[in-house]
């Protein structure tokens, strides 16, 4: 049995994605797909992005809900940080940094204001130097938090109506 605790968003991003994202797309028949992540599942996509751009061009739009933040020096999209063992994992003495550059799927950013999680500083940190978000949007209920995302009772009112009209918007039919 696979032990997906030890997992993390830098394995989940470069393996389990693309894997899941190529079996979608050969069921479906299709060549691109809408993906929403939530929490973990953010970072995972930045990875997968990053280190295999190729991936971008099959996403329409990438929809992150509650997205965590993995920074390094308070800017940088970085490694998992092993401090006194980076030099043994990386050899270099701080964790290596994404290519964020290449992450160019258009990329609509949801949040709320009460998720310590997914603090709203450093996600406008991470994502402001990006030029394809396309959606910042905080719950309008100033107590929504990061299990709001799954178990508010009003989810459709506060987030998912939302999220079916941006997702809309980029699937539109082209004429």
């Amino acid at each position: 049995m696979l032990e997906t605790s030890k997992k993390n968003f830098h394995e989940i991003g470069f393996y389990d994605l693309p894997a899941m994202i190529n079996h979608v797309l050969a069921k479906s028949g299709t060549d691109k797909l809408t993906y929403v992540g939530l929490s973990q599942a953010c970072p995972a996509f930045m990875v997968m992005s990053a280190l295999r751009p190729e991936y971008s061009k099959k996403i329409v739009l990438a929809n992150f809900l509650a997205p965590v933040t993995a920074y390094a020096a308070k800017t940088k999209f970085a490694y998992f940080n092993y401090y006194e063992q980076n030099q043994d994992v990386y050899d270099q003495d701080v964790a290596p940094v994404y290519d964020i550059t290449n992450v160019t799927t258009p990329l609509a950013i949801y949040f709320g204001k009460a998720d310590i999680l997914a603090n709203v500083e450093g996600i406008y940190r991470q994502y402001k130097l990006m030029q394809n978000v396309v959606l910042y949007y905080r719950v309008e209920s100033n107590d929504f938090n990061h299990m709001d995302f799954v178990y508010a009772k009003d989810l459709n009112k506060h987030l998912n109506n939302k999220v079916i009209e941006t997702i809309d918007v980029y699937n539109k039919p082209k004429i």
